[in-house]
């Protein structure tokens, strides 16, 4: 019951810990994504009616996709 107990902590430990590193893997791709994305003129050819937001987008304060 104990060598149960203990191999499922590891795989539970071990999963966790593999969760953990991916999450933090994609929030760092998801950021440079969101900076590449919003450093460029995508706001402008994705939905043109929203060139007075446009400006935000070159000093990079943020999505305005509405």
């Amino acid at each position: 019951m104990l060598r149960i107990k203990r191999d499922f902590i590891k795989l539970a430990v071990k999963w966790g810990a593999l969760l953990l590193v991916g999450g933090i893997f994609l929030g760092i791709v998801m950021f440079f994504l969101n900076l590449f994305f919003s450093s460029s003129k995508v706001a402008e050819v994705v939905n043109p009616t929203i060139q007075a937001e446009a400006s935000l987008f070159e000093i990079g304060q943020g999505n305005t996709f509405f």
